[in-house]
């Protein structure tokens, strides 16, 4: 039996299917509308806004920079924007970025919707966490029990207008993979492959930098989860991890090498030095950072300027928290310490599974 979708899944999908058939016949057949992120790996909220991509099925690869002006319409942001506007949609803005999109408000189901034209890393990070959910029960819920304690902290807000810059969702769910992946609750999807070379199909393009990523990853059928601790343990052991133990200046996440490591060369802006002088023991064992050698091709200079280092999976040199600044990764710092020790995310274990939109 096939289960009813949820109120707020049903509209999520609404409005993706709108979309959709609205972007089809204006622009033709090849193109499709699809989700990715938050909602569509299970851990969105009724509130949360819906992500869309066009999916172009001429490019599967992506956006190459160089035949930039060379693609057609759809790839003008502001002619997708004009369409949305005459279609109805509300408070249609075109945003000119790396990655362009249109931001809008669904006016039937009074969704926020963000899209933008043929990202395909978008989805290929989707795909990726996806497959993390599967390999132990308690990911999916420990990622939507962080986003619930980070929103109403200010920790959750990547792009919101007169706030300061924080945490984006995608890196909220690397650092708690990296983390799992630290404590060997989790394995390396992406250790291990053979050598790119010959495999075209496998790589998508990036727009900045423009380079051509590798985004092949282990689909493991037989993994056996290993589920030592309940959720309000592992978060309480997150927190402290955050709070206590992390070395921001010399450490960074980086799941594509199997979870937390050591940085290239020391934040140069940052002292780990703890003001007390005391760590508090909760009987949380410590953890050991895995020493590692970047090629020269793999490594940023800026993240040396970045008081918080979380390396994207496919993209080597970007750093998804890399706009996050000192204040507030060190608010984000403090606000670990004060759940570890004060159980402030405790009732929102309880709420997960409710809050949770299956889609």
């Amino acid at each position: 039996m096939l289960a009813v979708p949820t109120p707020a899944a049903a509209a999520r999908l609404e409005t993706l299917k709108r979309v959709d058939t609205l972007i089809k016949a204006k622009f033709g057949k090849k193109y499709s509308v699809s989700m990715f992120g938050s909602s569509s790996y299970g851990v969105s909220s009724a509130s949360s806004d819906l992500d869309l991509v066009i999916q172009d099925s001429s490019q599967p690869k992506g956006v190459k920079a160089s035949i930039v002006k060379q693609l057609p319409s759809i790839y003008k942001i502001e002619k997708v924007a004009r369409i949305l506007r005459v279609a109805g949609y509300r408070n249609v803005k075109p945003i000119p970025a790396v990655v362009p999109i249109v931001k809008f408000t669904d006016p039937k189901t009074r969704l926020q919707c963000d899209i933008n034209v043929n990202d395909r890393l978008g989805l290929m990070n989707t795909e990726l966490i996806k497959q993390y959910f599967q390999l132990h029960p308690l990911l999916q819920p420990m990622v939507a029990l962080v986003k619930l304690w980070a929103k109403p902290l200010g920790l959750n807000n990547p792009s919101k207008p007169n706030t300061t810059t924080t945490f984006n969702s995608y890196a909220l769910a690397l650092m708690i993979i990296g983390f799992m992946q630290m404590k060997q609750l989790l394995p390396n999807l992406q250790a291990h492959l053979p050598p790119a070379k010959g495999m075209e199909s496998e790589l998508v393009w990036s727009r900045k930098p423009a380079v051509l990523c590798d985004v092949r990853f282990h689909r493991p059928e037989d993994h056996q989860a290993v589920q030592e601790t309940e959720l309000p343990s592992l978060a309480r052991a997150w927190f402290y991890y955050w709070g206590f133990q992390h070395q921001y200046g010399t450490q960074m996440t980086s799941i594509r090498h199997g979870g937390i490591v050591s940085r290239p060369a020391p934040c140069l802006k940052w002292s780990d030095s703890n003001p007390t002088g005391q760590i508090p023991d909760i009987g949380t064992p410590a953890y050991e950072c895995t020493e590692i050698e970047l090629e020269a091709s793999e490594i940023n200079d800026k993240w040396a300027q970045d008081p918080i280092c979380v390396v994207d999976p496919f993209i080597r040199t970007k750093n998804v928290a890399g706009s996050v600044g000192k204040r507030s990764v060190r608010l984000f710092q403090r606000s670990c310490q004060e759940a570890a020790l004060r159980g402030l995310f405790e009732g929102l274990g309880e709420i997960v599974g409710s809050r949770l939109i299956k889609v």
